[in-house]
């Protein structure tokens, strides 16, 4: 009988190992896959994090152009009001002055037409 158990105990043994062999290959079967499917996951979602990146990065660069371009109206928004400004105090200079030569004229001709003739 103890031989008997000596062969039942070595079969035992041997269909556990065999269980262990057989368990240890589906799980890196499954690991594989499981590996294939998350890098194909992770492969699509870094192309789309670096599409998006890139994205960002031309939205970065047209956001600094406009800063860009809205300080340079503004500039030019400044420069042409002193300019308006300039522009207007020289027309007020300028009315004064026609309105200082009509004043005179006007006087001239109540006195004296510059024709010769009488004004009707």
């Amino acid at each position: 009988m103890e031989g008997l158990a000596e062969i039942v105990a070595f079969l035992a043994i041997l269909v556990a190992l065999t269980a262990l062999w057989l368990v240890s290959d589906v799980v890196k079967k499954a690991e594989g896959r499981h590996k294939r499917i998350m890098d194909s996951r992770l492969k699509a979602m870094t192309r789309a994090l670096e599409e998006a990146g890139q994205g960002l990065g031309a939205v970065a660069g047209e956001v600094a152009d406009l800063k860009k371009e809205v300080k340079a109206l503004a500039r030019d928004r400044d420069e042409s009001r002193r300019t308006i400004a300039a522009l207007e105090t020289r027309l007020a200079d300028l009315q004064a002055v026609v309105d200082t030569i009509d004043g005179g004229a006007a006087g001239q001709r109540r006195h004296a037409p510059l024709s010769g003739r009488s004004v009707q």
